[in-house]
């Protein structure tokens, strides 16, 4: 196990000792991360009409712990065909991604922005 970027000082704790800790408490995070997920399934298909092809995506850091109601860190999704990148919590195209790439009725249209 490599300990790149962990402090020299840094003492891992007993899994024994850990359990101990959190045992009797409500596990919450497990709930909030089912929530969170099934949002991201609402919205795999890319708002630009490319199909389902939205992933998850890391966004900045500001984003990710910004909201106070989500316990868990958030994501935002990326088409993996043109690259806009869509935030699934307020409905926003964060990236128009290629600018020159479109779907139109299931074709894709491809124009040379010269």
């Amino acid at each position: 196990m490599s300990r790149k970027g962990i402090p020299s000082n840094f003492i891992e704790m007993d899994p024994e000792d850990a359990l101990k800790a959190v045992n009797g408490y409500d596990d919450v995070l497990a709930g909030e991360t089912k929530k969170i997920e099934a949002l991201y399934r609402q919205h795999t298909n890319c708002p630009r009409g490319c199909g389902p092809t939205m992933q998850k995506y890391p966004a900045p850091l500001g984003f990710i712990f910004n909201d106070p109601n989500w316990l868990v860190p958030r994501c935002l999704l990326r088409c993996s065909h043109c690259g806009c990148v869509y935030n699934p919590f307020d409905g926003m195209i964060v990236e128009l991604g290629k600018p020159d790439e479109a779907n139109a009725g299931g074709l894709l249209i491809k124009t040379d922005a010269k």
